[in-house]
């Protein structure tokens, strides 16, 4: 069993206008994959859609099978759980399109945030936008507090990292 979250975010400027979409994979919250692309011209909400249709895509090829999805947007979250009805012909087509891909999943969940706690999504759908690397953030770095919690940290990200390559490797025999 490989648990997984997916932040993503998409946008577009104007609205409707260039999409970009980007996104990060984490496992026991360690990065281990990103995305960040240009998605033609639309709206926000079909950039916010692409960008789950493509971050599930990702977690699928990692061999994912418990997929927590975090986004901030609260219609694509409440369309995807059925809260909300979907009016819009091209918006119910990728969320059939999203529906497709998240069965393939054992476990999905669902959990909206704040703009404000999804930043690097927001920041990898803003560079794929543009095309161009977003202004540095202030970095903020967290360590362990020992020498001991490093390592234990260390050997989770390994045991992780060795799951998900027999997993390639037993797909490529």
């Amino acid at each position: 069993m490989i648990v997984a979250t997916l932040h993503c975010d998409g946008g577009c400027e104007p609205n409707p206008g260039t999409m970009g979409i980007g996104g990060h994979i984490t496992i026991d919250n360690v990065d281990v994959a990103d995305f960040s692309k240009k998605a033609g011209n639309g709206t926000n909400n079909q950039a916010e859609y692409l960008a789950l249709i493509h971050g599930a895509k990702l977690a699928r090829e990692l061999k994912v099978t418990h997929l927590n999805v975090v986004m901030d947007s609260q219609l694509i979250l409440n369309q995807m759980t059925g809260i909300w009805r979907n009016k819009d012909a091209e918006l119910t087509k990728l969320m059939h399109e999203a529906k497709q891909i998240m069965v393939e999943f054992d476990k999905v969940t669902y959990e909206h945030v704040l703009r404000a706690n999804n930043k690097q999504a927001d920041m990898l759908a803003t560079q794929g936008r543009t095309g161009s690397p977003p202004k540095p953030a202030k970095k903020t770095r967290t360590t362990p507090a020992n020498n001991n919690e490093t390592q234990e940290m260390l050997k989770r990200i390994e045991m992780k990292l060795d799951i998900l390559l027999l997993k390639m490797d037993a797909n490529n025999d």
